[in-house]
């Protein structure tokens, strides 16, 4: 069995949320005025790190339904979800659909902290279940919330692997026509269940994604286990700028200018605050890669190449170079005895 183990507050990564609230706006939602009256903001959204508390979404829900009209919203909602996330690339990469299902399992705290995913094994009726539970701080968020998880979840299932659920199933009454609801997720949909998910044949669990890159696959679990490994809430400083580094490095050298941004800072500011706690940001930066190296080589099936793109070098010398200056050895020597 697989499921995600995400320590920490529950809650909502900042980026998740600027995509539900795109989701909305292309279902035909008044976003700015729901964030007005939930007392948030887009542009705040973009620079924020900490996620987002249950309670901050429930009124953008509430609001949100009432403004659609209908209780469906989740499902319209979550179906329009953008793709393009880490996620997204990580699962539609994968080998096949069952590999994919693991990873979401695996992985839904780096946009989630709200809801678990499980992979179960086959039941008696030769289905398997892809169990969609919500963690017990969380449990008072709407329904169309969980609603609209399980139709992002339908809805890369079919654009990833061409394949639909035989079945879902929802713990609680239909919000609105059942037929809406076989239409968004393509498949039966059974209410009032012992529980909720997505249920597959194991044709369906074999069939081999659309675009399935081992190598690519392979990259990006690795990033992936690193960025969720640094997700947790941060109590300084210092470890929130390392966790916007950690999820910056894949796109290569971060500045100061960006990781301020993301951290709603000034460069000044965030340099004189650093000073306080008795780092630089180039300190921050190197500790951040320097921990992050020492895994990677762990890892037998990244190269040398691979580990310093990860780390964000756009070379492998300057990688090399680094490496020495932390621990005195160049990668190949330490891999070598580790």
């Amino acid at each position: 069995m697989s499921s995600a183990d995400v320590s920490g507050e529950p809650g909502s990564a900042p980026a998740a949320v600027l995509a539900m609230l795109a989701a909305m706006r292309s279902v035909g939602l008044d976003v700015d005025a729901l964030c007005a009256a939930a007392g948030l903001s887009e542009a705040a959204l973009a620079k924020r790190t900490e996620y987002l508390p249950p309670g901050e979404l429930v009124p953008i829900w509430r609001l949100a339904v009432k403004q659609f009209g209908r209780g469906t919203l989740g499902l319209h909602v979550g179906a329009a979800f953008p793709k393009g996330n880490l996620l997204d690339y990580l699962a539609g990469s994968s080998p096949n659909l069952r590999a994919a299902l693991g990873q979401i399992a695996r992985y839904i705290g780096l946009d989630s902290q709200n809801v678990r995913w499980v992979l179960g094994a086959r039941e008696a009726d030769g289905l398997t279940m892809f169990e969609h539970q919500t963690n017990d701080a969380a449990a008072q968020i709407p329904q169309q919330l969980w609603e609209f998880s399980m139709a992002i979840s339908a809805t890369r299932v079919r654009d990833w692997f061409d394949r639909r659920p035989r079945e879902a199933w929802f713990a609680h009454a239909p919000l609105g026509p059942v037929a809406e609801y076989e239409q968004v997720l393509g498949c039966p949909v059974r209410f009032e269940r012992d529980r909720s998910g997505l249920r597959f044949d194991d044709e369906a669990l074999a069939a081999p994604a659309r675009s399935h890159d081992p190598n690519l696959f392979r990259l990006l679990e690795s990033h992936a286990a690193r960025v969720l490994a640094e997700t947790p809430t941060a109590a300084t400083l210092r470890e929130r700028v390392r966790n916007a580094v950690v999820q910056r490095l894949r796109d290569g050298e971060p500045g100061i200018g960006n990781i301020a941004e993301t951290l709603a800072l000034s460069e000044r500011s965030l340099q004189r605050k650093l000073q306080t706690e008795g780092v630089s940001f180039r300190d921050v930066v190197d500790e951040a890669r320097h921990k992050l190296a020492l895994v990677y080589l762990g890892d037998a099936s990244l190269s040398m190449t691979d580990v310093a793109c990860l780390l964000g070098y756009a070379e492998g010398a300057a990688f090399t170079r680094a490496f020495k200056r932390w621990t005195g050895r160049a990668p190949s020597q330490f891999r070598s005895v580790s």
